[in-house]
């Protein structure tokens, strides 16, 4: 199902890998088994590996590791390839969403998954290099 929701065929775009996974918690336990799905999300992390996400700062980032524990499956480490100006990061700069201020709260939320392919941004390079 998840393949299936993410794949581009003739007839219709792919979805974004968080968008595919929204679709298949709202399907579990009527059409999909709960206890797959639950699964499959805490493998994958609710942002799966290379998905764009918009932050609270403004800046972009592509997720590059997902927190193994399921409490923290919304606060993946991102690696930033937009600032806050939306300018090209030039320097690796790696940011954990788990990070907290002094007075507890979180640095960098997730706005919003977004496409990509419409910032410019090459997801292959900016995982492996």
């Amino acid at each position: 199902t998840y393949d299936a929701l993410t794949t581009t065929t003739p007839w219709r775009d792919g979805l974004l890998p968080d968008e595919a996974l929204e679709i298949m918690m709202r399907d579990a336990g009527r059409d999909l088994d709960p206890g797959i799905v639950t699964t499959l999300v805490n493998m994958l992390g609710r942002f799966p590996l290379g998905s764009a996400l918009l932050l609270s700062t403004g800046e972009v980032g592509v997720v590059y590791s997902t927190p193994s524990e399921p409490e923290h499956v919304l606060r993946p480490v991102v690696r930033l390839v937009l600032d806050s100006r939306g300018d090209r990061v030039s320097s690796v700069e790696i940011a954990d969403l788990r990070d907290r201020s002094e007075r507890g709260e979180y640095l960098r939320n997730i706005v919003r998954a977004v496409d990509p392919q419409t910032l410019g941004v090459d997801v292959t390079r900016t995982l492996y290099r």
